[in-house]
């Protein structure tokens, strides 16, 4: 998903966020995770306006959802894998089209490896 740096959410990015990471009954599911009332998830799509802190969160969300429920152990371990092997192979290809080379983009990530903020 796109970094929309704090711009408004409407009701289409919240459907496709919404539908993304819950499927079918995402509204439901929505109010839930967040502790609200399902008619303010009705506002919002109604209004087409989301509320920014919902709009943050849901945006973060759609990057790196929580784990599914019941997984644990190795297949825990293979979802975050994946989730964040994504989100590096995006950042590393960002970085070599700014003239990065390949053997510093990985050092770089094995020296965040290796510090105290892994």
């Amino acid at each position: 998903m796109t970094d929309h740096n704090g711009a408004p959410m409407g009701r289409g990015e919240l459907e496709r966020i919404g539908s993304h990471l819950w499927g079918a009954g995402w509204k439901a599911c929505l109010a839930d995770h967040f502790e609200i009332r399902r008619a303010t998830v009705g506002n919002w799509i109604r209004d087409d306006s989301v509320a920014p802190w919902a709009a943050a969160q849901l945006r973060a969300l759609a990057m790196f959802p929580p784990a599914s429920r019941g997984t644990t152990g190795a297949a825990r371990a293979d979802q975050v894998a994946e989730l964040v092997g994504a989100r590096l192979d995006a950042m590393a290809g960002q970085a070599g089209a700014a003239g990065w080379q390949a053997e510093e983009i990985r050092s770089a990530v094995a020296a965040w490896l290796g510090s105290d903020r892994a």
